[in-house]
């Protein structure tokens, strides 16, 4: 297992992407240039959401 940089959440060694926040895993740069990371708790918000999908927290408008 492999542990996230970003979110600390572990993931197959093989992975080239963390399954929780979509970080690359080997340059530490999310894939997805239109991200932002949550807050509180790095989860990676893709699009326009008003809250965070994995820890509710009210996401900031860029």
């Amino acid at each position: 297992m492999t542990k996230c940089e970003n979110c600390g959440k572990e993931n197959d060694k093989e992975a080239k992407f963390c399954n929780n926040c979509g970080i690359n895993l080997k340059t530490n740069k999310f894939n997805n240039k239109k991200s932002q990371n949550c807050c509180e708790c790095g989860y990676a918000i893709i699009g326009n959401p008003k809250f965070c999908k994995e820890c509710g927290t009210k996401i900031k408008e860029k």
